[in-house]
């Protein structure tokens, strides 16, 4: 039982991290599309 809970716990700190890095990642990516768009002249 304490096996399984150990293993449950490590699991949702995975996906917390994994969700964390993608955000983090498309954050970012949003930063640089915004800066692209503003430098680009609009026609």
């Amino acid at each position: 039982m304490d096996f399984l809970l150990n293993v449950l716990i490590w699991v949702g700190v995975v996906i917390f991290a994994v969700f964390f890095i993608g955000f983090f990642a498309a954050m970012k990516l949003n930063r640089r599309q915004d800066d692209n768009n503003n430098n680009k002249p609009n026609p």
